[in-house]
This record gives structure tokens, sequence and C-alpha cells, in this order.
């Protein structure tokens, strides 16, 4: 498996943002399993890696509870 780096979240701190976003869709299962979903160019589902090596879980985990805090709870969400 292959993560790739896209880029840093712009005008934020390094210390304060991820640094990997990682390009494909995951779904992390109770913080010991991770299933990355692939879609090629035109966004169809393509296949699907499953890992639980830790040192990947820590990432996906770290990179969720980062984004997590800045997101807009269900309840306040309004279309634009």
């Amino acid at each position: 498996m292959q993560l790739r780096f896209l880029g840093i979240i712009p005008n934020t701190p390094t210390d304060d943002s991820p640094t990997i976003w990682v390009d494909n869709d995951f779904w992390l299962f109770d913080d010991a399993t991770v299933i990355f979903n692939h879609f090629n160019g035109r966004g169809e589902p393509v296949g699907k890696e499953i890992t639980a090596e830790q040192s990947i879980v820590d990432l996906c985990r770290s990179a969720f509870a980062a984004v997590w805090e800045h997101a807009t709870p269900h309840a306040e969400y309004k279309p634009e």
C-alpha cells in the first residue's frame, strides 16, 4: 500500500494541521483496521485495500482527529 503526499493545509501552522492527505477514501474500524477505497479518474470504484499495520492505522487516526475538530456539527450544517 502506498500513501501519496498531497499537501499541507495552507495558512495553518504545520504543528496544527495534518501534513499528509490520503488521496483515497478510507474507513477506520475500532482503531485497529483501515479499509482504503480506490477510484479511477472518473470516480468509479476500482478496488479496496485492508490493513491493520499499526503505523498506517495511527496515521489515519491522527488525520481524522485533526480534521474532526474543524468539522461542522450535523445539526448546524446549512448547504449553500
